[in-house]
């Protein structure tokens, strides 16, 4: 979102970084609120399949956002975190 609304709300360096903090705890909130819920609406299926497919869902997320991080990085010359 802060992406697509840079050119729009030009901010400076600082401003860009609270609103990546501000929506970074939003994402954050909205998971910490949702994943316990879908996983229990997911207990409902009778055999399991539901929640392996969202442990496999977490886990996938999980390298993708490693790999984007990575690539990332390597982008922008290889600086350290």
């Amino acid at each position: 979102v802060a992406f697509l609304l840079q050119d729009a709300a030009p901010l400076s360096p600082g401003g860009r970084r609270t609103a990546m903090t501000i929506l970074a705890a939003l994402v954050a909130l909205a998971q910490l609120l949702l994943e316990p819920a879908l996983f229990g609406l997911a207990t409902c299926s009778p055999r399991g399949s539901a929640t392996q497919a969202m442990m496999v869902g977490n886990a996938s997320a999980g390298v993708v956002v490693v790999a984007a991080s990575a690539l990332t990085r390597l982008a922008a010359g290889g600086a350290a975190a």
